[in-house]
């Protein structure tokens, strides 16, 4: 299943709507913003009408206990995925792998945790199956367009939500200072609310 703008509301929609975030446990918000993840990997699909649109990337909380066990084995994974060739791989920009090969050796677990929102990406379809290694189904949000800010610190929430209004603020001058763009969505006048 692919799941893709149905239609030019579909796409433009993102500029009249609130800026909406996924929390995202660790390492995988980095993995997004600095080694060329393209696929976030959920149990559920994302609305249609989120096809298209911007979306938050975040970070939840710094794990412990079990969930740093977890962590750690995401990391190791990575690494090994990443390096094992000595090859770029195709999902990787040039100035990604440039940044990983200069990092290889004094990156660790603690540089992949990074809490709040980290980026902004644009959602462009949904994959049940896929030879992408970021993939694992069940549903894969393919990221496009993915830029990474100044960390946001802010508590996150299941499925989708709205970051409160000076979070939001927050955001859109770091957006601002990574592309030199206003922030192309509208400001959020109704507070945080959890979205399904």
């Amino acid at each position: 299943m692919i799941l893709a703008p149905t239609s030019v509301q579909a796409v433009t929609s993102f500029r009249t709507a609130p800026l909406l975030a996924l929390t995202l446990l660790h390492p995988w918000p980095f993995a997004i913003t600095r080694l060329g993840k393209n696929i976030e990997n959920r149990s559920w699909a994302p609305p249609p009408w989120l096809i298209g649109r911007l979306i938050a990337i975040h970070g939840g909380a710094v794990p412990g206990g079990m969930k740093l066990e977890e962590t750690i084995a995401s990391a190791q994974w990575i690494a090994t995925e990443l390096m094992r060739s000595g090859r770029a791989k195709p999902y990787l920009t040039p100035a990604q792998w440039t940044w990983l090969r200069a990092q290889q050796r004094t990156l660790t677990v603690g540089d992949m945790i990074t809490p709040g929102i980290v980026a902004i990406a644009r959602v462009t379809g949904c994959v049940t199956s896929s030879d992408n290694p970021w993939f694992s189904g069940p549903f894969g949000w393919t990221l496009e367009d993915v830029t990474p800010i100044d960390a946001v610190p802010c508590r996150g929430k299941q499925k989708l939500w709205i970051p409160e209004p000076r979070t939001e603020v927050q955001v859109a001058a770091a957006y601002l200072r990574a592309t030199q763009q206003p922030a192309p969505w509208r400001g959020n006048e109704d507070g945080a609310r959890g979205l399904g």
